[in-house]
């Protein structure tokens, strides 16, 4: 592109960063501040986000370790596979601490059945309404996971 006296749009600007000396760092500095501007809510919200999935994660591990764990203890012995109390016990215990879990919202249920050959099993499920960091696009995530185990014969 040329300009009216036959010098482009580059010598132009050159031509007033010549002219006026101060401002040639802060015409930079401005447009340094504007891109700033445009990309850093991206950054937040790229950041935030990969937060907030990186604790619905966590949650869903510590989650389906529980359910591991209380099928292990229910599948150890034939009177501990009935043991409601003690399973639920066993998963409330394997998720004190850093889980970021309420155990007032922790809902376990176990089911004794038999497979195809006759051997007792048991299934154990533990779900929980995991709230989010943030509300958008959603405020609380329901995690649920199972556990199926053979019970060891006595």
């Amino acid at each position: 592109m040329v300009s009216s006296r036959g010098r482009s749009a580059g010598g132009v600007a050159r031509e007033f960063r010549r002219r006026v000396p101060g401002l040639a760092g802060q015409v930079s500095r401005g447009v340094a501040a504007m891109e700033l501007a445009i990309v850093l809510p991206l950054l937040v919200t790229l950041a935030l986000g990969t937060a907030n999935y990186g604790l619905v994660a966590q949650a869903t591990v510590c989650i389906n370790n529980a359910a591991s764990v209380g099928a292990f203890y229910a599948t150890s012995s034939s009177s501990r596979s009935t043991d409601r109390r003690g399973i639920q016990n066993v998963v409330l215990r394997d998720l004190q601490g850093g889980s970021g879990i309420n155990p007032s919202d922790l809902s376990v249920t176990s089911e004794n059945s038999t497979d195809s050959q006759g051997y007792a099993f048991v299934n154990v499920t533990v779900s929980v309404p995991f709230k989010t960091l943030f509300r958008y696009p959603v405020d609380v995530v329901n995690i649920s996971r199972s556990c199926s185990m053979r019970v060891l014969p006595d």
